[in-house]
């Protein structure tokens, strides 16, 4: 708006000033005057007149053409004052595009900083979280090393407390062991000397007996009626007999010493009373048998002289039994099945 004001204003000194000059020119000089003093007063009314009339047409014409040109110009003016304002309106515009665009360029950079801040606040944030938690871990790490350490201590100690109470214990069974061994072999030494000083006195205590053949055959008659078999009664304490002695004791509770003593021989021929009657009964009556069978072979020997003996007959046969005395002397029985009391039978 400015710039128009002023070119309206210069429009309207340029047309001031061309007035004022073609005035001048047209206008009568003082002396032109005073020398025409001597022309009628009409006439000089009349050139002024005419002069002033010109000089009205020409101010005229000047001013319609002052006009036009100030109008050409004012509307040059204008055209260039509107494109001046459209080109600073454009240029306001494109400034303030220019600026919007700064300024969203701004905003935009300002969020893409914000942005960039809350990424790296938040990536120093998690950093910060995962160095804590790698510390956390590496702490609880440690602990649960220390503690695993301490642990493995603990059952270390423990396990070596442990072999030391098991190794004193066995140490203390091996040596109580050992204690008990050395008093079993002592023990067993001392019964041994007990058992053997025993059985030399057993042994003694019988041969103090004097025990006679038949008093060897009713005990092993005894024995053997009594579950103790001695595969015969030859009045011989041989190893069979010495043994089923031995087992008899043992059942009893007494001293195995496989040798009787006066007690035990009284008790064992108590045991088998019964048994020993039978067998005195039977041995009776197989000597009496025998006896009779010898007196009747006597008194039929001197009949019979030319005929063969039948006792030896028999004998050669396989029939009877053949006992013997105390004297040792053979008896031949060919009807019996056992010997007599008082008689041996040979084996």
């Amino acid at each position: 708006m400015v710039p128009l004001v002023a070119g309206i204003a210069l429009v309207l000194v340029l047309f001031a000033g061309t007035y004022v000059f073609y005035n001048r020119q047209t206008a009568p000089s003082p002396v032109t005057v005073k020398n025409e003093t001597v022309q009628p007063q009409r006439q000089t009314d009349a050139a002024q007149e005419a002069g002033e009339a010109k000089a009205r047409q020409q101010a005229e014409a000047k001013e319609a053409g002052d006009a036009k040109q100030v109008t050409e110009v004012d509307a040059r003016l204008r055209a260039e004052a509107e494109a001046k304002q459209k080109a600073e309106a454009e240029t306001a515009k494109r400034k303030a595009e220019v600026q919007a665009e700064a300024e969203a360029k701004q905003k935009v950079e300002a969020e893409a900083a914000r942005q960039r801040a809350e990424v790296e606040a938040r990536q120093k944030a998690e950093a910060e979280a995962a160095k804590q938690k790698a510390e956390a871990e590496a702490k609880q790490k440690a602990e649960a090393e220390a503690a695993k350490r301490k642990t493995e201590a603990e059952a270390k100690q423990k396990a070596e407390a442990e072999a030391a109470r098991q190794k004193a214990e066995a140490e203390a069974e091996m040596r109580l062991k050992a204690e008990a061994r050395k008093k079993a072999e002592e023990e067993a030494r001392q019964k041994g000397q007990a058992d053997a000083a025993a059985q030399v006195a057993a042994e003694a205590a019988e041969v103090a007996l004097k025990l006679s053949l038949q008093d060897r055959i009713h005990l092993q008659v005894a024995l053997t009626s009594l579950g103790f078999d001695t595969h015969g009664a030859d009045g011989i304490f041989g190893p069979r007999s010495r043994q089923m002695i031995q087992a008899w004791q043992q059942a009893r509770n007494q001293s195995s010493t496989a040798f009787l003593t006066a007690t035990q021989q009284q008790a064992l021929l108590k045991e088998a009373a019964l048994a020993l009657a039978k067998y005195d009964e039977d041995q009776k009556k197989a000597v009496e048998a025998a006896a009779k069978a010898k007196a009747a072979a006597a008194t039929a020997a001197p009949a019979n002289s030319g005929q063969p003996n039948p006792a030896a007959v028999n004998r050669h046969s396989g029939g009877g039994v053949s006992c013997q005395d105390m004297s040792g002397r053979r008896i031949d029985l060919p009807d019996a099945t056992s010997c007599p009391y008082g008689l041996l039978q040979v084996r």
